[in-house]
């Protein structure tokens, strides 16, 4: 049986190594709360921003990973701008944030649509964390907004 073939971090690179010394230098315990609190920091993330109104969550959480997508909404509650320009917003979002240098975090393709993805894997983060980055991300996407 070729075990690389089923393991998260299997074959190329010798990338289960990297994974063997990480979890023998703190062990199982310690390795599986770090991915716990991570899970816990992306559901805190995709709470926040389920609070913000013209954000949405794609796709489930989870792991430490939270994808959503920004849909800027018309005083009426509709979409006010195509699918298309929304994809634009939202690269534009993740460049205005990292050129900044406030936060960094990457999109995606989800369903055909741009989404952005906070990947939570920072063992200093804390809940203050999230709370700081959904700031700058509003900040972020209402200077966009102002410009449009």
């Amino acid at each position: 049986m070729n075990f690389f073939q089923y393991g998260i971090q299997g074959s190329r690179r010798l990338n289960a190594l990297k994974l063997w010394l990480a979890v023998k230098s703190v062990g199982r315990r310690q390795y599986a709360a770090w991915v716990e609190k991570d899970i816990e920091l992306a559901r805190i993330m995709a709470a926040r921003m389920r609070r913000q109104t013209d954000f949405r969550i794609m796709g489930p959480n989870t792991l430490g990973i939270c994808n959503f997508r920004w849909e800027p909404l018309s005083p009426d509650g509709s979409l006010r701008f195509s699918a298309d320009k929304n994809d634009q917003l939202n690269e534009d979002l993740q460049q205005m944030v990292e050129t900044d240098g406030d936060a960094w975090f990457s999109f995606t393709r989800l369903n055909g649509l741009v989404a952005l993805r906070v990947n939570v894997e920072n063992r200093n983060m804390e809940q203050n964390d999230i709370e700081r980055l959904v700031r700058v991300i509003g900040r972020a996407a209402n200077r966009i907004l102002a410009q449009q």
